[in-house]
C-alpha cells in the first residue's frame, strides 16, 4: 500500500462554504488520497494557476463519480480547459487569466503501472505521476513530465493513456465515418488488431513492389533511350582503347602531318622543277643550253667549258636525286594514308561524342563505361520483372485473404457491439431506438480493409445514419453507451464528460446519470454538468462560482449539497420544494449531513420520477 497523504491546511469534514484552494503534499503515491494496492489509476489532483477566470485553485479526486456544477459562466469550463491543457492541447489567447502573464495547469496521478515506451526519467515514482504546463504570454510555454522538461509530443503521447476528455465535440467525431471504423476496431480485440496488421504489412508490400517494377520499367525505358547509340559506338571505343587526351593527341598527330605533307609536296615539286620526265625540268634545259656553247666558243676553250658543264650537270643531277629521295612518292602516299586514318579516327570520335551527346572524351568514356554497366542490369531486368510480378500476386493474394479474414472479424465485432450498446440503449431511455453497425464492402481496397461503416439507428423496419436520426441530447446518449460498451483495456483510466447531457432531461437525463455511474465502477468519472438529477447520483460534488471577475470551486457536501442541487432544479437554493426535491434526488433527508445515494428508493428505472 502507499503512504498516507498529509495535508497542509486543516479541512473541515464537510467543508460547507470552504473554497478548494489547498495544497495537498504529495505522499509516496502522489497526492491527497490513500488508494490500495491494485488499485487503478486515477487523476488524483489538478492544480490550476492563472487559467481562464481561475485564480489559483487545488482539487482532489477519487474513484468513481465526480460532479462539477454551477451557474452558466461560472468558469466551469476553465477546468476543463485545465485539464485539456495537461493533455497537451494548443493554448489560445483567453487561456491565461486577464491581467497574469503567465499560467500553470498541474495534474498528479495515481499511476502503478509503468508507462510502455516512455523512459526511465518519465516513469511513475512510487504510483504518481505528475504532468505540468506552464504558459506565458511572452509565447514560451514549457511541459514538464516528472519535473523534466520534454517536448509537447511527449505528452501528447502519455496523457491519452491517462485522461479523455469527452466534450459535446466528441458528438461531432461520433459522425465521422473514420471513427466510427476505429471505434468498431478496438471492439475487436487482439484477433482483429493483429489482422489489420497483416492485411497492412501485406498491402504495403504489394505497393512497394509495384512501385519498385514500375521503377525498373522506367529505368529499362530510361537505359534505352540514353544508351541507344552505345550499340553503334562501342565497336569503335573498344578497337580504339581511348584515353581521355586521345583526341587532343589525335588533333596534334593530324597538324604534325598536315604540315609534314604540305612540306614534302613543296620539296617534290622543287624536285619536279629541277628534273622532269615529262617536260625534261631545269637540269634537262641545261643541257641543251650548255651543248649548244659547244660549238659557240673557240676550240682552245671547248675542252675546258665541256667539262665545266659534264661537272655542273652531276652536281644538278646529285641534287635532283637527293631531293627525289626526300619527297619520293611513296613517302608522300604513306603520309597521306597516315593522315586519312588520323581523319577517320577523329571523325569517328567527333561522331561518338554527338551521339552520346559528350563534351569531351572523358565524358564520352564515361557514357561508354557507365552503358555497359546498364546494359549488363537490362540484360538481368526481365527475371528481375518477371519476379516482382510473382511476388506481387502472391501479395495480393495475401491481401485479399487478410482483407476478407478483416471482414469477417469486423463483422462480428459489429453484431456483439451492437448489441450491448443496444442493450445501453435501453437504460438511458432510447428503448424504441436499435443500434446498428452497417458494414458495406467498397471496390477499393485500403491499408485498413475495404469496408465502410455507417453508425446507424434502426426505428421499426427503417435504418438513417446516426447523423441524420439523433438529436443533440440522443448524440450524447449513444456516445455515452458506446463509451460504456468499450471493453476494459481499451478505457482511460479517466474519463471527463464535459456537459454531454446538453439536451436531455427528465427520465432521459436521470438514466444517463445511472449508466455514468454504471461507468464510475470501471473507470474514474468527472462530470461538468448542469443537470441535477446527474449531479446528484456523484460520490463527490465541486460547485464553481464566479465572485467579480475570480472563479471559485467549493466542494459541497451535506446541507450545502442539497442547495446546490435545489439550485440546479429550480434556480432558488432556498425554496422549499426545490429543498425537498433536492433531498429526494440525494436519498437522504438531510439531517445529518451524510449523504448516501439509494437509486432503488427513489427511482425503479421504469417510471419517470418528474
Amino acid at each position: 500500500m502507499c503512504g498516507s497523504p498529509r495535508i497542509t491546511a486543516s479541512t473541515p469534514s464537510r467543508c460547507l462554504n470552504s473554497t478548494i484552494t489547498i495544497c495537498f503534499m504529495k505522499s509516496s503515491c502522489g497526492v491527497g488520497i490513500q488508494f490500495p494496492k491494485g488499485a487503478p489509476a486515477v487523476l488524483e489532483e489538478l492544480k490550476l494557476i492563472s487559467v481562464g477566470g481561475i485564480g489559483h485553485v487545488s482539487l482532489r479526486f477519487g474513484s468513481g463519480l465526480t460532479a462539477v456544477t454551477g451557474e452558466s459562466g461560472a468558469g466551469k469550463s476553465s477546468l476543463v480547459r485545465g485539464l485539456e491543457l495537461v493533455c497537451g492541447k494548443r493554448s489560445s489567447g483567453g487561456t491565461i487569466r486577464v491581467g497574469d502573464e503567465t499560467a500553470v495547469a498541474e495534474a498528479f496521478f495515481y499511476q502503478p503501472d509503468r508507462l510502455e515506451g516512455v523512459g526511465e526519467e518519465l516513469q511513475p515514482q512510487e504510483c504518481s505521476l505528475a504532468l505540468r504546463r506552464e504558459l506565458s504570454r511572452s509565447g514560451r510555454g514549457k511541459c514538464s513530465v516528472q519535473g523534466q522538461t520534454v517536448p509537447l509530443n511527449t505528452v501528447l503521447e502519455i496523457a491519452p493513456r491517462l485522461l479523455t476528455i469527452q466534450s459535446q465535440f466528441a458528438q461531432l467525431e461520433l459522425l465521422d465515418p473514420d471513427r466510427q471504423l476505429k471505434i468498431l476496431d478496438a471492439c475487436g480485440g487482439e484477433e482483429l488488431k493483429a489482422t489489420k496488421a497483416r492485411l497492412e504489412k501485406e498491402f504495403y508490400e504489394v505497393l512497394d513492389c509495384e512501385r519498385e517494377l514500375r521503377r525498373n520499367k522506367q529505368r529499362e525505358q530510361e537505359i534505352a533511350s540514353a544508351y541507344g547509340a552505345l550499340a553503334e559506338i562501342a565497336p569503335f571505343l573498344e578497337r580504339a582503347g581511348l584515353q581521355p587526351d586521345s583526341e587532343e593527341r589525335l588533333y596534334e598527330d593530324f597538324a604534325e602531318a598536315e604540315r609534314e605533307l604540305k612540306r614534302l609536296r613543296e620539296l617534290r615539286g622543287r624536285f619536279r622543277m629541277l628534273q622532269n620526265q615529262e617536260s625534261g625540268g631545269l637540269i634537262s634545259e641545261l643541257s641543251g643550253v650548255l651543248d649548244g656553247l659547244s660549238g659557240l666558243v673557240p676550240c682552245e676553250s671547248r675542252e675546258a667549258l665541256d667539262e665545266t658543264s659534264h661537272k655542273a650537270l652531276a652536281i644538278l643531277e646529285g641534287l635532283a636525286e637527293k631531293i627525289g629521295a626526300l619527297a619520293s612518292s611513296e613517302t608522300i602516299e604513306n603520309l597521306e594514308a597516315e593522315l586519312e586514318v588520323l581523319e577517320t579516327s577523329l571523325g569517328q570520335i567527333r561522331k561518338s561524342k554527338r551521339l552520346a551527346k559528350a563534351n569531351t572524351v572523358e565524358e564520352l568514356l564515361e557514357y561508354w563505361h557507365k552503358g555497359e554497366e546498364a546494359l549488363r542490369w537490362l540484360a538481368g531486368a526481365g527475371k528481375i520483372q518477371s519476379d516482382l510480378n510473382e511476388k506481387i500476386a502472391a501479395a495480393k493474394k495475401a491481401v485479399a485473404k487478410e482483407a476478407r479474414t478483416l471482414l469477417e472479424q469486423r463483422t462480428a465485432a459489429a453484431l456483439a457491439l451492437q448489441t450491448r450498446v443496444s442493450e445501453n440503449l435501453v437504460d438511458v431511455a432510447m428503448e424504441n431506438a436499435q443500434f446498428r453497425i452497417r458494414i458495406t464492402e467498397t471496390n477499393k481496397l485500403k491499408a485498413n480493409g475495404a469496408e465502410k461503416v455507417d453508425f446507424v439507428l434502426q426505428r421499426g423496419s427503417q435504418e438513417i445514419p446516426v447523423a441524420k436520426a439523433a438529436s443533440g441530447g440522443e448524440l450524447s446518449r449513444i456516445l455515452l453507451a458506446i463509451q460504456i460498451s468499450l471493453p476494459d483495456e481499451l478505457m482511460p483510466p479517466t474519463v471527463v464528460f464535459d456537459e454531454v447531457e446538453a439536451g436531455l432531461g427528465g427520465r432521459a437525463a436521470y438514466l444517463t446519470g445511472l449508466k455514468l455511474r454504471e461507468l464510475a465502477d470501471r473507470v474514474q468519472v468527472i462530470l461538468i454538468t448542469h443537470e441535477a438529477s446527474i449531479a446528484a447520483l456523484a460520490n463527490r460534488h465541486y460547485r464553481v462560482a464566479r465572485r467579480g471577475t475570480l472563479s471559485t470551486v467549493t466542494r459541497v457536501e451535506g446541507e450545502e449539497r442539497v442547495r446546490e442541487i435545489a439550485r440546479m432544479l429550480s434556480g432558488n437554493d432556498q425554496e422549499e420544494e426545490a429543498l425537498s426535491h433536492a433531498r429526494k434526488l440525494l436519498g437522504a433527508d438531510g439531517a445529518d449531513g451524510e449523504i448516501v445515494f439509494d437509486p432503488d428508493r427513489f427511482f425503479d428505472g421504469k417510471s419517470s420520477p418528474f
